[in-house]
């Protein structure tokens, strides 16, 4: 379904549960060899094939800046990042935002998938082959009051995505970003301030009348970076209803 993926050696952030999840499952039944990161616990541990786990917390630096390099010493190289890692930890008004918060979600959306994908790119450009997808949100074109910085943070990575995209093209490394609408996946229970109600009224408003499952975004993902993508980089993609 997905040709020129068989043998791909893949790196996917916040790989654990929801889209993550999916990713690493299809990238898998696509004959790729994947790595997938995750914090807590994860649904992938056991599902076959080529899937090596790496647990730990992004956020954390050591981490960080290992992760990478366990990655490459356990599978000699490095083909296709996912930056899917992230999330918003907390609904609520602008102005009572802290400024851990608003540091954590420019931590998490921009520090993280930068310096994942400027050490990837290396790799990338002297194979001359390489692919590299963030995962924004669809809800930048919203502006929402009360989740400010998450969509904030998200509008920079998208911002960061174009001039990875522009260096990379000349190599053959092709970046682009996928903005997920409203997908049924567990972030929204992990969101301080957010509630059933919120997201059943939110969820009237798709014009498809439903809201999306992982797979819906994951497979956009497999197709950018299987041979069906390899005219494309620099573009955002958004998977959202009709939203």
């Amino acid at each position: 379904m997905f040709p020129g993926l068989k043998g791909k050696r893949v790196l996917i952030t916040g790989a654990g549960s929801g889209i993550g999840s999916e990713i690493a499952k299809m990238f898998t039944e696509a004959g790729a060899h994947v790595g997938f990161h995750f914090r807590f616990s994860s649904n992938n541990i056991g599902i076959g094939g080529y899937i090596v786990p790496f647990r730990g917390d992004l956020l954390d630096k050591e981490f960080r800046q290992n992760l990478l390099r366990q990655f490459l010493g356990t599978f000699d190289g490095i083909d296709i990042l996912i930056n899917n890692a992230g999330g918003c930890l907390e609904y609520k008004h602008y102005s009572e935002l802290n400024e851990k918060e608003w540091d954590r979600m420019f931590e998490l959306h921009v520090k993280v998938p930068f310096f994942l994908s400027r050490d990837a790119m290396n790799f990338m450009i002297q194979q001359n082959w390489g692919r590299i997808i963030f995962i924004s949100t669809a809800a930048i074109r919203f502006g929402g009051i009360n989740n400010m910085h998450y969509t904030a943070s998200k509008a920079a990575m998208d911002s960061m995505m174009k001039a990875f995209a522009r260096d990379g093209a000349p190599n053959n490394v092709l970046v682009n970003s996928i903005r997920p609408g409203l997908i049924d996946t567990p972030m929204r229970f992990k969101t301080d301030g957010y509630n059933e109600e919120r997201w059943q009224a939110r969820s009237k408003l798709i014009p498809l009348g439903h809201v999306g499952k992982p797979k819906d975004v994951a497979g956009m993902v497999l197709h950018l970076c299987s041979e069906y993508g390899d005219y494309i980089t620099g573009e955002t993609f958004r998977i959202a209803g009709g939203e």
